[in-house]
């Protein structure tokens, strides 16, 4: 069963002290476990894996690529308020579409941070949020500024 299996690797990482929190000081430590990860899969897994998420890059659907910032880390530290590079000052209409524009209309714009739509967390982020998908297109940074349909597509899926 993955969900066990992935239960049980969690815990592994766990108990082995390898600290994969989130962070650009844990970079190398998620690495290492993605690594281990891989080494782990065989047979029909390590086929989907090779297919369907090495070199691949993560598409998000549900942001433009409007949001004047450079990265996905940069679009989760966005802070609440109306600001310039606050979610309530960005056209929240123009900028976020299907689940990402529901949270924010759900908690507030003024409300609402980038932690809202892009969790941070290693082991239980929900990419369904932002439309995160494997995809072999070029990347687009948040910051390109041609906005919808053009969405942001960020560089190599990671760990």
């Amino acid at each position: 069963d993955p969900e066990d299996f992935l239960r049980d690797f969690q815990r592994y990482v766990v108990a082995s002290r390898i600290n994969v929190a989130p962070g650009a000081g844990q970079v190398a430590r998620r690495a290492e476990t993605l690594g281990l990860l891989i080494s782990c899969l065989e047979g029909p897994a390590k086929q989907w894996y090779e297919t369907r998420i090495k070199g691949k890059n993560w598409r998000c659907s549900n942001i433009s690529d409007n949001l004047g910032v450079a990265t996905l880390t940069a679009v989760r530290t966005l802070a609440a308020g109306n600001g310039g590079v606050q979610i309530g000052g960005l056209n929240t209409a123009g900028e976020f579409q299907g689940k990402a524009a529901a949270e924010i209309g759900r908690i507030g714009a003024g409300i609402a941070t980038g932690a809202d739509i892009i969790p941070n967390g290693t082991w239980d982020e929900d990419w369904s949020i932002v439309g995160g998908e494997p995809t072999n297109n070029t990347q687009v940074p948040p910051n390109t500024a041609r906005g919808f349909p053009a969405v942001t597509i960020a560089p190599n899926i990671t760990l």
